[in-house]
């Protein structure tokens, strides 16, 4: 059974609350907040914490009537019809708490299914130049934030909060009971309160420290594993684990400094409890020394007194707890902060030509920072194919991403197929336009799941297609697990780079686009994989739009026209010259037959090479 039912509708920018309550666009039912504890199944468990408590004041009650009334009129028939009724009744309770428990585990995984999908869309959607400002590892470490979220809206703590109202009920049974000795309780309650609301704020600025501490590390660590092999390579294992134990001996600190408060806090529970039981006997005691409470009475306020102390204690943990919720709130929101990149209810890219149309096109990454494509022009014609040069950081792969909507201009015109791209769809836009990056990515399953993008059904023919025209079949062929062999991580370094790039260029052209975005896909090539690239470029040419950002002659060969990228324009450049015809050379080599006379070989060629028939010297040419 799936733990919610979603649409195909992506989520909207209504923030995480949004996707804990229902009432984002993600397909979960919307909701209000006030709403939100009936959507998570919270209702059941408030019936279900109000089934516990009201069958908890059994215990008490009977102890009342048997202290009481039973023992001094010595009703046996009267104490077994009780003794009959409690256990029905702490039956009931452990039913209860064991339903309780599994509709809070329950509620749990569908609130957390529910915003971690919510929160990896939003990932997926949000622009990629505001993805790229934040480090990977504090993404990783606001998905991880999700869990202690989880714990305040559909675990302990709402658990806790489930319980308080009923504290109410068993205060006023012991005033009812005992009068004024429900002051003990309280007395000792507002003084825990005072305490946890201090201990929490002090707590908060520690969590927050280490929240801090944490982040870095999460960096560092993604940092390590990116380039685990030039930190092998470069022998840097020492210098790199100095740097990781600087950063983990502040999180070693801060996480010390966190736990010993909430060790304080864990402690003064403890004492609270223990303190409130005594007093109320001591104090229960002078009552029933000077007749104003009976022995029963003592017994089941001592009883509610404890019933009563449990859930304040509990919710005043997780005052202290919702300091470190609180921090994990505010990662949270910021993953959920930054907007899509364009709505989720755009129509697609219509069908068009491949034209591609760029007029004053500038693009920088940062407010105020240099321009990277400053009044850039740009036109090309369905089906012809631009090569595209420059040198390394000119901004060729920046000004690809601007073209399969990836980035958004700063200012200018672009239009694909005389559309504007922003105005439609990107899964649309990335089936009509292919982008080659100059490094395969390789995703965790099979070569061909890899090249049909994890499609079932005709997708599997598509993507034999597409890799034959790279020829990648004879390759694969060669393969002892062929088409189902396994890649990414971990097992991508059993193929080499160039397979793996011929799997990318395969990929990109399974949904058959009419743009190609060529991002020297080919440096990782050998000859044989280059002439195949080559090849299929020039087959390729006419039938669809093509941006040759390489350096190769080779494939810039294959253009129609070709233009370099320098101080944010283009300016037209030179078509490379064709290769060279092979150059032919003839090679004279004398050979002298056996039988031969020494020195024989200068007169014989001097004679036109001797009588016919008689050994001598031969001349012969080899052309090559």
């Amino acid at each position: 059974m799936p733990l919610v039912h979603r649409t195909q509708q992506p989520v909207s920018g209504s923030g995480w609350r949004g996707m804990a309550d229902g009432s984002g666009s993600g397909g979960v039912s919307p909701v209000s907040p006030a709403g939100r504890l009936w959507h998570l199944g919270q209702m059941d468990l408030l019936a279900a914490s109000a089934g516990i408590n009201v069958l908890s004041l059994a215990m008490p009650l009977v102890l009342l009537q048997v202290y009481d009334r039973i023992v001094p009129n010595e009703a046996f028939s009267t104490l077994m019809l009780m003794v009959a009724g409690v256990i029905v009744a702490l039956v009931l309770e452990g039913v209860l708490t064991v339903m309780r428990a599994r509709l809070s585990a329950w509620s749990g995984a569908r609130f957390e299914h529910t915003l971690g999908v919510g929160a990896v869309e939003r990932l997926l959607t949000i622009d990629l130049a505001q993805f790229e400002r934040t480090g990977a590892g504090v993404h990783l470490d606001r998905m991880t934030a999700l869990g202690t979220v989880r714990d305040l809206y559909a675990g302990q703590g709402a658990l806790a909060l489930a319980d308080l109202p009923f504290a109410i009920l068993f205060l006023g049974l012991i005033a009812w009971l005992a009068g004024w000795l429900v002051l003990v309780p309280l007395v000792l309650l507002v003084v825990f309160g005072v305490i946890a609301w201090w201990t929490g704020r002090e707590l908060r600025k520690r969590i927050h420290a280490g929240a801090i501490e944490d982040e870095r590390r999460f960096n560092f660590i993604l940092e390590v594993l990116a380039g685990i092999h030039t930190v092998k390579a470069l022998g840097m294992e020492t210098l790199m684990l100095r740097r990781y134990e600087r950063l983990i001996d502040g999180c070693g600190r801060a996480d010390f400094r966190t736990q010993v408060w909430n060790g304080e806090s864990s402690n003064l529970s403890m004492v609270v409890a223990s303190v409130t039981l005594v007093a109320m006997a001591a104090f229960g005691a002078a009552m029933v020394i000077n007749g104003s409470l009976t022995v029963g009475g003592l017994a089941a306020c001592s009883l509610l007194a404890s019933r009563c102390t449990q859930p304040i204690q509990r919710a005043l943990s997780l005052w202290v707890r919702l300091q470190s919720i609180r921090v994990a709130e505010t990662k949270a929101q910021a993953l959920f902060a930054d907007e899509p990149d364009r709505p989720v209810d755009l129509p697609p890219l219509a069908p068009g030509d491949g034209s591609i149309a760029m007029d004053r096109v500038s693009f920088r990454y940062l407010e105020g920072g240099p321009w990277v494509l400053k009044d850039l022009d740009l036109h090309i014609k369905p089906g012809e194919a631009v090569g595209i040069t420059g040198e390394a950081g000119s901004g060729k792969t920046t000004l690809l991403w601007l073209l399969m909507g990836l980035l958004q201009p700063t200012g200018g015109r672009l239009q694909i197929n005389g559309q504007d791209p922003r105005a439609h769809s990107r899964r649309e836009l990335s089936r009509h336009i292919a982008y080659l990056p100059q490094q395969a990515v390789m995703f965790e399953g099979t070569i061909l799941d890899n090249i049909a993008m994890f499609r079932e059904g005709d997708w599997r023919a598509e993507a034999v297609r597409a890799a034959r025209m790279v020829g990648l079949d004879h390759v694969i062929g060669r393969l002892p697990q062929g088409w189902y062999t396994r890649v990414g991580t971990g097992a991508i370094e059993a193929l080499p780079r160039g397979i793996t790039q011929r799997i990318a260029i395969a990929r990109a052209l399974v949904d058959r686009p009419r743009i190609l975005l060529f991002d020297a896909a080919n440096m990782a090539l050998d000859s044989r994989g280059d002439e195949i690239v080559r090849e299929l470029m020039s087959l390729l040419k006419g039938k669809l739009t093509m941006v040759l950002v390489t350096q190769r002659p080779s494939l810039l060969r294959v253009a129609d026209r070709v233009l370099k990228l320098e101080g944010g324009g283009l300016v037209p450049a030179p078509l490379p010259s064709p290769p060279p015809p092979p150059v032919k050379t003839t090679t004279r080599r004398t050979i002298t037959l056996p039988g031969a006379p020494a020195g024989a070989a200068k007169g014989a060629v001097a004679a036109g090479g001797g009588r016919s028939g008689a050994p001598g010297p031969v001349q012969t040419e080899v052309s090559s």
